[in-house]
């Protein structure tokens, strides 16, 4: 599994309240300077984004208003959440995982990335006046908020590459498709790989790895997957380091496993 980030676009936005014509869908509108969504005067108004699907998300944008009033933009949490807070905001929300902060004040027009420390998963962006009991109750008002993220999905590699090649069993074996009849195999090496080539840089969240069928399953043990930029050497003398772990298979495995490593937080690699 894996995915591309890119620029993404909500299903539908949400405000905890709406002051009269500024509804939340002004900011999903790709307007950054004339449309505003506002909420009325609340503790922790707050504004979210309906992804409809659970999305990777990377970082977000704040566009703010540009006329006047720039400075009640301030204290600004934003959380990766599978719920919306409850209304009316009458408490702090900590549901779901914080993604970032920005302290503020804002300046008319300004914008604001916010970008996660690692990609997290969620249906819900939920942007939020914090407060931390450090200012009164006020609107929460922006003009546009865009995100970039990614689906999960799972991709087909370009190619792929065996350390060395026993026989009629090629590396392309391991990536046509099918899970019972064919096979890809090395020769007898002290430290044998095997490398997708996916062809561009590219988010990698999970590996699933499909053992022999028919016999001799538990030759698949101590498995260490990583992300890399590069290939390791030919003949395989020696372990590989290059990139960065993505996770571990202790085995043994058995005949016919089907073996699912999932990353703690997703890499990025060729």
């Amino acid at each position: 599994m894996g995915s591309i980030v890119q620029e993404l676009q909500a299903n539908s936005a949400i405000l905890s309240s709406t002051l009269g014509n500024f509804i939340a869908p002004n900011c999903i509108d790709g307007k950054t300077g004339d449309t505003m969504c506002i909420t009325n005067v609340e503790k922790y108004p707050w504004f979210a984004l309906n992804l409809g699907k659970s999305v990777m998300v990377s970082s977000i944008t704040l566009y703010n208003r540009v006329d006047c009033c720039g400075d009640r933009l301030q204290d600004v949490e934003v959380r990766i959440s599978d719920n919306l807070p409850t209304t009316p905001a009458t408490e702090t929300f900590k549901g779901g995982v914080k993604l970032g902060y920005y302290e503020g004040p804002g300046t008319n027009g300004e914008v604001i990335q916010i970008v996660a420390e690692r990609p997290l998963i969620g249906h819900y962006i939920v942007i939020m006046n914090n407060h931390k009991g450090r200012f009164a109750p006020n609107y929460f008002q922006l003009v546009e908020v865009t995100f970039t993220g990614s689906i999960q999905q799972e991709l087909q590699a370009n190619s792929a590459i065996l350390s060395s090649t026993l026989g009629n069993f090629i590396a392309p074996n391991c990536i046509d498709g099918k899970t019972g009849d064919t096979m890809c195999i090395t020769n007898v090496e002290k430290y044998p790989w095997f490398a997708l080539n996916l062809g561009k840089s590219v988010m990698v969240s999970s590996i699933t790895l499909y053992n022999r069928v028919d016999c001799c399953g538990d030759r698949l043990q101590d498995v260490e997957v990583r992300i890399s930029d590069n290939l390791p050497t030919t003949p395989a003398t020696e372990t590989f380091k290059g990139g960065v772990k993505l996770g571990y298979y202790e085995g043994p495995g058995t005949n016919g496993e089907v073996i699912q490593i999932v990353a703690e937080r997703p890499l990025i690699g060729h």
